[in-house]
């Protein structure tokens, strides 16, 4: 007997996203005893049910809309995490656009203050060589 197992990315939270294995077919059966007393509970026999149509028909009906639920619902999830770790890469990549912008903006600013500089030294060197060159006239 075969078993279907869906792998999807489950979001946990903006940060953390986990892969997750679940097997959806065959169904796991849960018993559950009826009565609200944790000892010496007994389990009380199911009511009889007619079942129009049949119930296998009914019990393929509800089998395909469980699974396709069960699909839409890891979809959603896979999706909701997918956009999470988007959104993360997207905030890291700002991040550190804004922190290289930040040292590229510093790099230009001390060029151009050592370019300027570097004119005002020529200015102040060719104002006192003329008036030297006025001296000794």
């Amino acid at each position: 007997m075969g078993e279907v197992h869906v792998v999807f990315t489950e979001f946990v939270s903006m940060l953390t996203q986990e892969t997750r294995v679940h097997r959806i077919l065959p169904l796991e059966i849960e018993e559950r005893e009826i009565g609200g007393r944790a000892e010496g509970s007994v389990s009380a026999p199911l009511p009889p049910y007619e079942f129009e149509p049949a119930p296998g028909a009914v019990l393929d009906l509800l089998l395909r809309q469980y699974v396709r639920g069960r699909i839409w619902s890891m979809l959603l999830e896979s999706s909701a995490a997918e956009h999470a770790a988007r959104r993360q890469a997207m905030m890291s990549a700002t991040d550190n656009a804004h922190e290289l912008i930040g040292q590229l903006t510093r790099r230009a600013n001390s060029a151009r203050q050592a370019e300027i500089t570097t004119e005002l030294t020529e200015i102040v060197s060719g104002a006192e060589a003329l008036e030297r060159k006025g001296d000794e006239e």
